[in-house]
């Protein structure tokens, strides 16, 4: 994701700089971050409005996030390369934690009815 365009231009592709990074690969960059950030913003929402197993249920997809940004920064220490595909793994959470958020909210809610239907008819 953060491969430079100059890549794909006539220049020489195996020559890739860290200061090559053009206002594309940037903006993809910022814009994947803004998007996690808005993802774990719900999840962190989630956790303090929910208790009991829902709020675990809800800070399952920050503890693998956690997981995973300690993992690449701990390669990121360890080795001179960062992985190139930092970006499509960190779009790639934040997509599936929107279906688990929708579905567990939409499961919240299915029991939070069928109880209250339940307490209406005693």
């Amino acid at each position: 994701m953060l491969m430079p365009v100059s890549s794909f231009a006539a220049e020489n592709p195996n020559i890739v700089t860290p200061a090559s990074y053009g206002f594309w690969d940037t903006a993809i960059a910022s814009f994947v971050c803004l998007v996690a950030a808005s993802v774990a913003y719900l999840c962190y929402g989630a956790v303090r409005l929910w208790g009991g197993y829902w709020r675990a249920l809800a800070i399952t997809p920050l503890v693998l996030l956690a997981l995973w940004v300690s993992t690449l920064v701990a390669g990121t220490l360890s080795a001179s390369a960062i992985r190139s595909l930092w970006s499509f793994e960190l779009l790639f959470w934040a997509m599936a934690t929107t279906v688990y958020l929708v579905v567990l909210f939409t499961a919240r809610r299915t029991f939070e009815k069928a109880a209250l239907k339940e307490d209406h008819l005693d």
